[in-house]
């Protein structure tokens, strides 16, 4: 069931990047142009984004990798994989029902309003990446372990900076 999802979340990503190509448009500029400003100067051009510097350290890992475009959309491709995986495991632990678990991950992956966020290098694609990955964290791991409450934590925080107040 898992590979069935993974190919069918994949198949979906192919279908949109054809369609829609990679969007680096609009927003996608401005997370850009601040992540150039931020290796030109060692800081940002405004304090709000602060609320934007994971989202935009991204940017300069690939940056300094050498490609830039191609890479935050890899990175976001891989981030929502994992994150509807994790959507899955949460289903599973919460329900306790393999097939409740799997209609929630194929309706995930099939809501192509969702999907389409990952094809745009705007930050809506891994804040809400993330906040399924802090949903996880939270109930999807079964065990009673203070690693799950460090692991919520961390999620938490690159929350906190990867996009301000979620809108």
């Amino acid at each position: 069931m898992l590979f069935f999802l993974v190919v069918l979340c994949l198949l979906v990503q192919a279908i949109l990047l054809l369609k829609y190509g990679i969007i680096t448009d609009i927003e996608a500029l401005k997370y850009s142009a601040e992540a150039n400003n931020f290796l030109l100067h060692s800081s940002f051009s405004e304090q709000k984004y602060i609320f934007y510097s994971v989202y935009i350290f991204i940017h300069i890992a690939f940056i300094k990798l050498g490609f830039e475009t191609i890479g935050v959309y890899a990175f976001q491709l891989i981030i929502n994989l994992l994150a509807t995986l994790l959507f899955y495991k949460t289903a599973l632990n919460v329900y306790k029902n393999i097939r409740i678990a799997f209609i929630s991950a194929f309706l995930l992956i099939i809501c192509l309003s969702w999907q389409y966020w990952t094809t745009s290098l705007y930050t809506e694609s891994f804040f809400c990446c993330m906040i399924i990955i802090f949903t996880y964290c939270l109930f999807g791991i079964s065990k009673k372990t203070n690693l799950k409450y460090l692991y919520a934590a961390l999620s938490f925080c690159i929350l906190l900076f990867a996009r301000p107040t979620g809108i």
